[in-house]
C-alpha cells in the first residue's frame, strides 16, 4: 500500500471514528432519554386513565347499589317469593321501571330469582327466562359486580351491572342491569397526551390466557369483544397483569411495534394498556439520527475532500522524489530532484540531490579508473598474448630442435664420426645435420703457435 493511502486511511479514522462514536453516543444517549420521558408520560396517561376506570366502576356500583337498596323493591320481592300474586309482579316491575327511567345510562333491570330464572323486568319479554351466565349468577349472589361487558342485538357494547337482593341478611335474588357504556367509551376514545398513535385499551383474558379487546380501539371500531390477541406473539395485551403499571415492549393489535404501560384494574380483573407507536415516540430522535447522517455524510465528504488535499500536498514532492529515485536507480545519475519547500520533505531532497552529485562524481571517478584499469588489463592482455605467441614460438623451436644424445662411434685419429648408416662424416658435417649449430673456422693459440711459429698472434685469438 502507497503511503498516501496510509496517510489518507490514518487521516479519515483518526477525524471520522470519533465523530461516528460521537454522533451514535448521542444518539442513543438522546434515544434513552426520549424512552424514559415517553415511559413517563405514559405512565402518568396510564394513572389518570386508571382512576378514571376506577372512578366509572364505583360510580356504576354506587347506582347499582342505589337501586338494590330500595326497600320497597325487596320488600315486594320477598312477598312475590312468598307467593305474591299478579299485583305484586306489577309492583316490582313498576319500582325497576322508575329506577331505570331515573338513571339515563340504564337500558334495563331485570331480577332474576334464587333458580336464575327472571321473576320481574322493565322488558316483559325477559321474565321466565335463565341467566344468561350462570358463572357470573354465582358470583353476584355475593358481591357486586360491573365488569361484565356484552354486545347487544344491534352490536352496541353495553355493561352489566349485577349484585345480591338481600332483606334482613337473607338473599332473595340477583339484580341486573344493563346499562349504556358511553361514559366508558368516552374514556378510551380520549387521545390527549397521545399524539396521532397512542390510545387506551381495555382486555380481559380468556380461559386460554389470550387478550380479548373489551372496547373499540382508535384504528378499529368494531374490536371491542370481537378481537382476540393470542399468546403466540408478542402483543403488549398478553402482559396484562394487577399491580404496579409495567413497561412492555412488543406490538399491539395492528401488529406495529409500540411502547406501553400496562397493568391490571382490581376492581373489575380488566387489563388496561396505554400505548403509543414506537415510529411516533421515536420521531424526534429519528429526526436527530437522520440530522446526524446527514452531517455525517458532509463530514465525511469534507474530511475526505480536506485529506486528499493535504495528502497530496505532502505526498506530492515524496512522490516526484520517488520517481526521481526510480529514474537514478535505472541508471541516470544526471536528474536532481525539485526542492519546492523547507521542511523535512525539502531537506530530503536536497540531501538527496547532494547525494545524487557525489554519487554522480564517485561514477565518474570510478570510470575513471575503470578506464585506466581497462587499459592496463588491455595492455596485460597485449603482453599475456604476446607472451603465449612466444611461449607457442619457443614451444615450436623446441619442437624442431635437434638434439644429440647416445654413444656416438668417432674416429681416434681424424675424429670422424659414423652415423647410423655406417657413413663417417666429418665431425662438422655431422653435428651441423643432427642440431642447428654453424661452424665457424679459425685457430686455437697452441695450434697457431704450431702453423705459424714466427707470427706473434694475441692472446684471444679464436
Amino acid at each position: 500500500m502507497k503511503i498516501k493511502s496510509k496517510l489518507l486511511i490514518a487521516l479519515l479514522l483518526v477525524s471520522l471514528v470519533p465523530a461516528t462514536i460521537c454522533c451514535v453516543f448521542s444518539y442513543l444517549s438522546a434515544r434513552s432519554l426520549l424512552t424514559r420521558s415517553v415511559g413517563n408520560h405514559l405512565r402518568s396517561v396510564a394513572s389518570l386513565q386508571h382512576a378514571r376506570v376506577n372512578d366509572l366502576v364505583a360510580r356504576n356500583l354506587e347506582r347499582l347499589a342505589l337501586v338494590a337498596s330500595r326497600t320497597q323493591l325487596r320488600l315486594s320481592l320477598a312477598r312475590l317469593e312468598n307467593g305474591g300474586g299478579a299485583d305484586e309482579r306489577e309492583r316490582v316491575n313498576r319500582i325497576l321501571t322508575d329506577a331505570r327511567h331515573s338513571i339515563d345510562d340504564f337500558t334495563a333491570i331485570t331480577v332474576y330469582g334464587l333458580d336464575g330464572v327472571a321473576v320481574a323486568a322493565t322488558d316483559p319479554a325477559e321474565i321466565g327466562r335463565a341467566h344468561f351466565d350462570m358463572k357470573l349468577f354465582r358470583r353476584c349472589q355475593k358481591e357486586y359486580e360491573a365488569d361484565y361487558l356484552f354486545l347487544d342485538g344491534d352490536g352496541r357494547l353495553m355493561l352489566c351491572l349485577s349484585g345480591p337482593l338481600t332483606l334482613d341478611d337473607k338473599l332473595l335474588g340477583v339484580l341486573v342491569v344493563r346499562c349504556q357504556t358511553n361514559h366508558l367509551l368516552a374514556l378510551v376514545a380520549d387521545y390527549s397526551g397521545l399524539g396521532q398513535t397512542g390510545e387506551t385499551l381495555l382486555v380481559k383474558r380468556d380461559a386460554r390466557g389470550d387478550a380479548i379487546l373489551l372496547t373499540p380501539t382508535r384504528f378499529d371500531r368494531h374490536a371491542a369483544l370481537r378481537r382476540t390477541l393470542t399468546r403466540e406473539k408478542n402483543y403488549v395485551c398478553i402482559s396484562s397483569v394487577s399491580g404496579t403499571a409495567v413497561s412492555a415492549d412488543g406490538i399491539d393489535y395492528r401488529e406495529k411495534p409500540v411502547l406501553a404501560i400496562v397493568e391490571g384494574l382490581a376492581a373489575t380483573g380488566w387489563g388496561m394498556v396505554v400505548k403509543i407507536d414506537k415510529a411516533e415516540a421515536y420521531a424526534p430522535v429519528d429526526r436527530l439520527r437522520d440530522i446526524l447522517l446527514a452531517m455525517a455524510v458532509v463530514s465525511v465528504l469534507a474530511v475526505v475532500t480536506v485529506a486528499t488535499i493535504v495528502v497530496r500536498g505532502v505526498c506530492s514532492p515524496i512522490d516526484h522524489l520517488a520517481g526521481v529515485a526510480g529514474r537514478v536507480a535505472a541508471g541516470n545519475l544526471e536528474l536532481r530532484a525539485e526542492v519546492t519547500s523547507r521542511d523535512e520533505v525539502g531537506m530530503l531532497a536536497a540531501t538527496f540531490n547532494d547525494m545524487l552529485a557525489r554519487l554522480h562524481a564517485g561514477s565518474q571517478a570510478l570510470e575513471e579508473k575503470i578506464g585506466q584499469l581497462n587499459d592496463e588489463i588491455g595492455a596485460h592482455e597485449r603482453v599475456e598474448k604476446e607472451k603465449e605467441e612466444l611461449i607457442g614460438e619457443l614451444r615450436q623451436a623446441l619442437a624442431e630442435i635437434k638434439t644429440l644424445k647416445g654413444i656416438m662411434p668417432i674416429c681416434a685419429a681424424c675424429k670422424k664420426i659414423r652415423d647410423d648408416q655406417g657413413i663417417w662424416n666429418q665431425i662438422e658435417s655431422y653435428i651441423r645435420a643432427h642440431s642447428e649449430a654453424e661452424f665457424s673456422h679459425g685457430l686455437c693459440p697452441e695450434c697457431a703457435r704450431k702453423l705459424y711459429p714466427d707470427i706473434e698472434f694475441p692472446m684471444d685469438l679464436r
